[in-house]
């Protein structure tokens, strides 16, 4: 066996003395982001019991964290392919092919064919794309926001008046602690009622509305018995 290390798209994959793989490299050199780490690999049920049963069958420990300079995650060489496979089919591949030709002594350093930058261009478009939908979705929301706080003007005044109102008449009336509570209830009651209207005026989903609504109660009752 050569001395090289495993290179795949140009990257050096380390191995520590027990042949293990280093996985945090070959999430280095799939070029994608956290969502790809080795750490969400490896909370996978699916790899819990791959670990387990290689463990069983090799006898050996399939899985280490070293920390330090030279530390990372290292993994059995059927869970280093494993997990290049689940970051995508044809990096899978490419990390079997570079450990192929590590074992027969041919490592040497390849650089990214076509196939794969254009793959790699592929994906980043697709998120750009992604991007720009929820973007403009986002925009969208908020411009029916501002529409229908234009359009309920004036009910979302007459509302905050009479929650002024109930608060006002509620504390004064003087009539002990009956009094105050049924205050606030009715004032929980009117910003209920006014989160909802402006809820459903903007299309927000009707569960989303309702939550919105027992917060608002929530918080306006709380300021109000500040006050």
């Amino acid at each position: 066996m050569s001395n090289k290390l495993p290179i795949v798209v140009g990257v050096e994959i380390p191995l520590d003395e027990h042949g293990r793989y280093n996985l945090n490299s070959l999430h280095k050199a799939s070029g994608l982001g956290e969502e790809k780490a080795p750490a969400k690999f490896l909370r996978n049920k699916s790899t819990k019991q791959l670990i387990s049963e290689l463990e069983n069958q090799t006898g050996q420990i399939c899985l280490v964290s070293n920390e330090g300079k030279n530390g990372g995650t290292f993994a059995h060489e059927i869970l280093a392919v494993e997990y290049a496979g689940w970051i995508r089919p044809d990096f899978r591949i490419q990390v079997n092919q570079a450990f192929i030709d590590y074992k027969s002594g041919n490592a040497e350093l390849k650089l990214p064919t076509l196939s794969h930058m254009s793959g790699e261009f592929e994906t980043l478009r697709n998120k750009l794309v992604l991007d720009e939908k929820e973007e403009s979705a986002l925009l969208t929301q908020c411009a029916r926001i501002m529409n229908a706080r234009k359009k309920t003007k004036s009910k979302r005044q007459r509302l905050m008046d009479a929650l002024k109102d109930a608060g006002q008449d509620a504390f004064d009336f003087g009539g002990g602690a009956m009094m105050g509570k049924f205050g606030l209830f009715l004032i929980y009651l009117i910003a209920f009622v006014c989160t909802v209207v402006i809820g459903i005026a903007t299309g927000m989903p009707k569960q989303a509305v309702y939550a919105l609504g027992l917060w608002s109660g929530f918080i306006a009752s709380l300021l109000i018995e500040e006050i």
